[in-house]
């Protein structure tokens, strides 16, 4: 298929398999993984594979605008395995939580956010069962919702598991609550999922790509649009409306003949304990390991002025400095262990603090 054709969603999957690319760490594309029959098209027809989530990167649940939700092994290059049987069909989002399965429709009665069978199924038939308190949400009806990318997180400790969620809302749905969009907070009360609120903006910035982040109670959410990614944090906590009601400007907007098909985080220390150390040319740390303080030196022999990194194995910054002169970062009140540190976002070498 050449790069750029435009109507790839118009073939059979048999001819143009669907691609499911993993992607490491270290930016290494594996592209070996191919579904040939399911999110087929046709002349008439567009066939999308819409989104995948896996537990371990070594196989992938695939939804798309038709067959439901298919299995695959990495590397596959024979059928997928089709998990669910009969309606609904035409899914939107796929996503783990709490070791179970979950997907996102816009289709009639299953609108909203479903769990596939129990924990992570690999055979059939599974039961497609939409979470309760979807089907009529107090206050509103289902038809004014739009359901995509979603995202679980616990803040209740009396209740057990992920009790708050957020769903993307790309504003398509007909009626004042779906008129704009934007992100939908739901909380888990008495086994039944309750709206809090609407996270929005002055006109319908069409959101479909959700991802978040805890830390505490504070929740910080991505969201992408076709043309442009927001980032908005909620502080409200479990079964409140969210701390701000309005969806700030886009933090990035899509380049030229560019769009944005939804948004991921990556594990930082992942990627930079990936990433190829520096060499002691580059990057020289003295000594080591280390008790209150480590030098730094670079390959012209200073350090000065540059900045300094240090995060835990786990990605956590932990402290940033401007170098002085002397090329000397004080490691005080940190634990004894090992640690990553930076210089300039480029160069990053282990570190090792003792007491």
């Amino acid at each position: 298929m050449p790069h750029g054709y435009p109507t790839v969603a118009n073939t059979a999957a048999a001819v143009t398999n669907r691609l499911i690319c993993r992607i490491a760490a270290d930016g290494t594309l594996h592209t070996t993984t191919r579904i040939k029959d399911a999110f087929s098209g046709s002349a008439s027809t567009a066939g999308n594979i819409r989104s995948i989530a896996s537990a371990t990167g070594s196989a992938f649940y695939a939804v798309g605008s038709s067959n439901g939700v298919v299995y695959v092994p990495l590397g596959n290059s024979g059928n997928s395995t089709s998990l669910t049987a009969g309606a609904p069909t035409n899914l939107r989002a796929v996503a783990i939580a709490a070791d179970n399965l979950y997907v996102s429709s816009g289709s009639a009665a299953a609108t909203g956010i479903s769990q596939v069978g129990k924990g992570l199924p690999t055979a059939s038939p599974q039961a497609v069962t939409l979470l309760s308190g979807f089907a009529n949400p107090a206050g509103t009806t289902q038809a004014l919702l739009s359901s995509a990318s979603f995202f679980f997180t616990d803040q209740s400790p009396a209740v057990p598991g992920p009790d708050v969620l957020y769903v993307a809302d790309d504003g398509s749905a007909s009626g004042s609550n779906g008129a704009n969009g934007g992100i939908q907070k739901w909380s888990l009360v008495n086994n039944s999922w309750v709206l809090n609120g609407l996270i929005t903006g002055a006109t319908n910035p069409g959101v479909r790509g959700l991802a978040g982040t805890t830390n505490g109670t504070a929740i910080t959410l991505i969201a992408s649009s076709s043309g442009s990614l927001y980032a908005v944090t909620d502080q409200a906590g479990y079964n409140a409306p969210p701390s701000t009601s309005v969806l700030p400007a886009a933090i990035a907007t899509a380049g030229t003949s560019m769009a944005f098909r939804g948004v991921a985080p990556a594990p930082l220390a992942t990627a930079l304990t990936a990433r190829p150390e520096a060499t002691l040319t580059q990057l020289a740390l003295y000594p080591s390991p280390a008790q209150q303080v480590v030098t730094i030196r670079l390959a012209d022999g200073r350090a000065g002025g540059h900045t300094a990194e240090v995060r835990d194995l786990r990605g956590r910054l932990l402290r940033t400095a401007t170098l002085p002169a002397s090329g000397q970062l004080s490691l005080d009140g940190l634990a004894a262990g090992t640690y990553l540190l930076t210089v300039d976002g480029s160069l990053t070498r282990r570190i090792s603090k003792v007491d």
